[in-house]
C-alpha cells in the first residue's frame, strides 16, 4: 500500500470589500479612505475632507459698474454653472426705461465666459384679503440663491420669487386653501 501525499499551497484569502469613499491600502490587505475623504471618529465611515476657507480670489471679469453694483449670494453648481444674485448696473443704454443705464439681477457663469440675467420675479402683495400678483422684470435686486433638489430658487428681500427646473421658470401660482385667493 503507497500513500501519497500533495501539498496544496494556501487558498489567499479574497481582498476586503471596500465601502464609500474607500480604497484598498497599498499592501492590498485593508481600506483606507480615498483622498479627499478621512475617517469618523469610530473608524467606520469616510467622510468628505472640509476645505480650509483659505481661498486665493482674483479678477477674472468685470461685470457691471463696480461703483453702483454689487453680489449678495452665489450658488455654485458645478464649473460651468454659476450663478451670482445682486443689483447690477452697466453703462449700456436701456430702451426702455430711457436711462442711460440697464439693470440686471442676476449673472451667469457658463464655463467661459459671465452673461448677465434679467430674472423676472413674481410678487404677492394681499389688499384686504384679496392677493394681486405681479411680475417685474425691470432687474429689481435678488438676494438670495439657492440650489436644491435640481432646483434653483430666486429670493428679494421683500418676496420677490423665481424658480428655474431644468431650464424652465416657474412662478410659483397661489395654493388655494391658504387663505389666499385671487391669483
Amino acid at each position: 500500500m503507497f500513500l501519497f501525499l500533495t501539498a496544496c499551497p494556501d487558498t489567499p484569502e479574497p481582498p476586503p470589500e471596500c465601502g464609500p469613499n474607500q480604497v484598498l491600502n497599498a499592501s492590498g490587505d485593508d481600506c483606507d479612505c480615498a483622498p479627499g475623504y478621512h475617517w469618523n471618529e469610530d473608524q467606520t465611515k469616510c467622510l468628505m475632507d472640509t476645505t480650509s476657507h483659505n481661498f486665493v480670489f482674483y479678477e477674472d471679469q468685470v461685470v457691471g459698474d463696480p461703483l453702483t453694483s454689487g453680489f449678495f449670494d452665489v450658488s455654485i453648481i458645478n464649473g460651468n454653472n454659476i450663478w451670482a444674485v445682486g443689483y447690477i448696473e452697466t453703462d449700456e443704454y436701456d430702451t426702455s426705461t430711457g436711462f442711460d443705464y440697464s439693470k440686471y439681477n442676476a449673472a451667469h457663469w457658463d464655463g467661459n465666459e459671465w452673461t448677465l440675467k434679467k430674472i423676472v420675479l413674481r410678487y404677492d402683495l394681499m389688499n384686504m384679503g384679496q392677493v394681486f400678483s405681479y411680475y417685474d422684470s425691470s432687474g429689481q435686486e435678488i438676494r438670495g440663491v439657492y440650489y436644491i433638489d435640481n432646483e434653483l430658487w430666486f429670493m428679494s428681500l421683500v418676496g420677490g420669487r423665481a424658480r428655474l427646473i431644468n431650464g424652465t421658470w416657474d412662478y410659483f401660482e397661489d395654493q388655494y386653501g391658504y387663505g389666499l385667493s385671487g391669483g
